[in-house]
């Protein structure tokens, strides 16, 4: 029995409170990192659909920007390295510059993405509340032990909240 490192978290949520959802699952929230890892986030959202073909869901991702700039570039919540993306065309936008965080989009009926969106992220603002809630990704041996180092180093027993 092969325990995935994801888990759907079906709550409705900001991106803030998604980030301490995971975290107190000693998760994190979902940093993606190629095209097998977005379709295995992507079909677990899908797989706890209930109503296939009236249903489009949108859920929190661990990627988001430090600050409302347009020149910020989007970085992974756990500090990995950005180097995979999968924006849906023209995203991230940055709207007013406002759209902070990110969310991957699922539409049922496959054959659908004339907006291409399906399966992509997209930058939406952080307080926005996400029904469908958000995925967490549970941390590597590598992330825990830097995040204790940092800690180490900063003198601290907690590991700190990171926010854009």
């Amino acid at each position: 029995n092969i325990k995935l490192p994801f888990q759907h978290v079906n709550a409705a949520s900001t991106w803030f409170e998604a980030v301490a959802g995971c975290r107190a699952k000693r998760a994190e929230l979902v940093s993606i990192h190629s095209i097998g890892e977005n379709e295995c986030v992507y079909k677990l959202v899908a797989s706890q659909e209930k109503d296939l073909l009236n249903r489009n869901r949108t859920v929190w991702i661990g990627a988001y920007q430090r600050t409302n700039s347009l020149s910020s570039s989007f970085e992974w919540i756990d500090g990995t390295s950005f180097s995979f993306t999968y924006w849906a065309r023209n995203e991230p936008k940055n709207k007013e510059g406002k759209e902070n965080c990110a969310s991957i989009y699922h539409r049922p009926i496959d054959g659908w993405n004339e907006s291409g969106y399906i399966r992509h992220w997209n930058a939406i603002p952080c307080d926005k509340q996400l029904r469908d809630g958000y995925v967490c990704k549970q941390r590597s041996n590598k992330v825990i032990n830097a995040l204790l180092k940092s800690n180490l180093r900063q003198g601290s027993s907690s590991v700190r909240r990171r926010s854009p």
